[in-house]
C-alpha cells in the first residue's frame, strides 16, 4: 500500500492526489480506516469492486465487504453507471447504493452520505479513477483511497481518459497499458 500526504509534489494538484493508493480493495484493512476515524465508505462499482465487463463479483471482494461491515464500517456504492445495474450488485452485498452519480459532481455523493447519516470527517471514498472518485472526494473533504483498476480492458472513451490519467497516477502503482 502506497501512501500520500496529499500535498502538492510539484506535479499533481492536491485535488488529484489521493490519501492512499492500493492495488486491490482487499489490501485496505477496515480496521485501519476505523482507527483513522473513518466510519463510512462510498465505494465505486466498476473496476473497484467489479472488473469491467465481468458479471460476477469476486469472492475476495464479497469477503472484504462482509468483513468491513462486520468491523462496523457503513458502506454505500456510489457509481456513475445505471441505477438498476448498481442495485443488482448492492443487493448481493447488502449495502445501499446511488447510481447515475455523475461524479465528480457532489450532489449524488451528498445523497449517499445522507443515506449513511455521515459527514465528511468520518467518510472515505474508494475508487479507481482520479478524475471522478479522487477529485470528488477531495472536493468534499473526504479521505480518498485510489485503487488500481481491476481490468485494463475498458470502453474506448475510458481508455482515452486513462491515458490522460496516467500523467497523474502515483508512479509506484505502475499503471500500464496491459
Amino acid at each position: 500500500m502506497a501512501s500520500s500526504n496529499g500535498k502538492d509534489n510539484g506535479k499533481n494538484p492536491p485535488l488529484l492526489v489521493p490519501h492512499i493508493v492500493i492495488d486491490h480493495i482487499s489490501d485496505l484493512a477496515p480496521d485501519m480506516l476505523l482507527q483513522l476515524g473513518i466510519r463510512h465508505a462510498l465505494i465505486d462499482l466498476d473496476n473497484t469492486l467489479l472488473a469491467w465487463g465481468a458479471e460476477e463479483l469476486d469472492q475476495e471482494v464479497r469477503d472484504w465487504v462482509k468483513s468491513a461491515l462486520e468491523a462496523g464500517l457503513k458502506i454505500c456504492i456510489l457509481s456513475n453507471t445505471r441505477s438498476y445495474r448498481v442495485a443488482f450488485y448492492a443487493l448481493q452485498l447488502g449495502v445501499p447504493y446511488v447510481g447515475v452519480a455523475l461524479k465528480p459532481s457532489r450532489t449524488a455523493a451528498r445523497g449517499a452520505m445522507r443515506l449513511l447519516d455521515c459527514c465528511a470527517e468520518d467518510t472515505a471514498i474508494i475508487g479507481d479513477q482520479i478524475f471522478t472518485d479522487i477529485l470528488l472526494g477531495r472536493r468534499l473533504g473526504l479521505y480518498t483511497v485510489l485503487v488500481k483498476p481491476l481490468a485494463m480492458r475498458e470502453q474506448f472513451w475510458m481508455r482515452m481518459v486513462r491515458r490522460i490519467e496516467k500523467m497523474f497516477w502515483p508512479q509506484k502503482m505502475g499503471l500500464t497499458d496491459k
